[in-house]
Formats: C-alpha cells, structure tokens, sequence
C-alpha cells in the first residue's frame, strides 16, 4: 500500500509471512513492515526476509516486529545480531526521518510516550480497537491516537481487514499482504 505525507511516499506491508519474494513492491522514499515477516518464528524465512528488504531500493526501511516474529522476543540477541544494518528496527521507539515522526508501539503497549512534539505516522503491528481490526485491537492504541492524534496510523495483522479508513484526523492502515 502506499501513502504521501508531505511529498515523501511511503510504501507500507506488513504480514507477508515468508511470501516476501512474490511481492511487486512499488517505488517509493521509505518502506515500512509492519511485522510477521515469517510463520511461527521460522527463523530461514526471517533471514531470507532480512536479506530481501536490505536490498530493496528505498532510501530508508523500517520493520516493526509482529507476533510472529518471536525471535525478537525469545532470543533478541540472536534477533539483533541477524538484522542488516540498512533495516531501522522500531519497537517502542521513536525517530524522525526525512521531517517526518515516527513512533513504533509494541502489540503490548508497554511504551509511554513523553515526547512534547506530535507524533506524524504511529506504527504498530496490532490494530486500534473499532478500525480495520475485526474488533480484536487494542483499546490502549486507540486511547494514545485519540490523545495525540497521528496524521496516520499503520498497522497489519488482521488480514482479512487490510484497507484505509479515515477517523477524526487519523488516516488508519491495515497494510496486511
């Protein structure tokens, strides 16, 4: 899917589950994953992942990690030392590139934003609760994007929701693949 916010466009995917490589990824300034790159932590599809979004011809790539992405939280050394260093992991974080702020929320939401300046893309790998989330998300998000208002707000993992649905002043993605 993608998207423009303020002349930069942004190209979003999230849960290609080891499907990476079948994908035609349109041109864009930044990538983002949203997470579940493998099935069930398959670590081969992980490294395959890795290798491919590297690669990519995109000024700057994120990747979120999603639920089934469990390296990350079973063995995050191991998980750490396997990503490339042309990859941005973002994971209850927040940085700005290219003019534009970003914040990454775990599926947990166990991060507590204290940044006096506004949040312009809000990444995360589960939903906001009552948008493109098949009424599964997570109350928690919803309250911080009503509190702070994102211009967008992109997520996955409800597959069968993927789609743009405009809320108040927030533009929410579900970028499943």
């Amino acid at each position: 899917m993608l998207i423009v916010y303020n002349q930069i466009s942004i190209c979003c995917i999230s849960d290609t589950h080891g499907k990476h490589r079948d994908l035609s990824m349109p041109a864009a300034d930044i990538c983002i994953h949203c997470g579940d790159a493998c099935t069930d932590g398959n670590i081969k599809q992980l490294q395959d992942f890795f290798a491919w979004f590297s690669e990519l011809e995109y000024r700057h790539k994120i990747f979120v990690p999603g639920n089934h992405d469990l390296l990350f939280e079973l063995h995050p050394i191991e998980f750490y030392a396997m990503m490339p260093n042309q990859i941005l992991l973002l994971h209850d974080s927040h940085i700005e590139i290219m003019g534009i702020r970003f914040l990454a929320l775990s599926p947990y939401f166990t991060y507590t934003y204290h940044g006096k300046t506004k949040v312009d893309i809000l990444l995360s790998h589960q939903p906001a609760y009552g948008v493109l989330d098949a009424h599964v998300g997570s109350v928690d998000l919803r309250n911080f994007i009503e509190n702070y208002s994102p211009s967008y707000c992109i997520c996955g993992h409800i597959h069968d929701k993927r789609g743009m649905l405009q809320v108040a002043n927030t533009t929410y993605v579900n970028c499943c693949i």
